[in-house]
């Protein structure tokens, strides 16, 4: 599966998507899974641990990272784009000294996420991402 997205820039950036828990970093996107949901892995509970992760800030350096993920259950969430019930999915990234929780919020209706929040201690990054717009092929 193959997705685009613009950055602020409008720089394009095409991924190619594969099964199971993955989490990258391209540019200014960390993305978790974003098509875990049409693969099947979204069901309350699930969790994962170990997962493959690339370009990710202090972990693509450093052995000693701890990155999990868990599915904490559903809610409704309004974006730009609409309202959706959507799996909320936590992924919290612990590095010497430094920790982050993304959380992702997954509509089935649109087979990805619409919602990305991020939250740091130190660096005191913190952003939110939501979907604008969205069309299906």
């Amino acid at each position: 599966m193959i997705s685009t997205l613009v950055d602020a820039g409008g720089k394009q950036h095409d991924w190619a998507h594969a099964p199971g828990p993955y989490f990258v970093a391209q540019g200014p996107f960390w993305v978790f899974s974003p098509f875990l949901g049409v693969f099947g892995g979204l069901k309350e509970g699930a969790s994962w641990r170990n997962f493959d992760y690339q370009n990710v800030g202090l972990c693509s350096r450093n052995p000693t990272c701890d990155i999990r993920a868990r599915v904490v259950g559903r809610e409704r969430v309004t974006v730009a784009a609409g309202t959706f019930d959507a799996w909320k999915v936590v992924v919290d990234y612990n590095a010497p000294g430094f920790t982050r929780e993304f959380v992702y919020w997954y509509a089935e209706r649109v087979k990805t996420f619409v919602k990305h929040t991020v939250r740091g201690i130190r660096l005191d990054e913190e952003w939110d991402v939501e979907l604008l717009t969205y069309k299906l092929n």
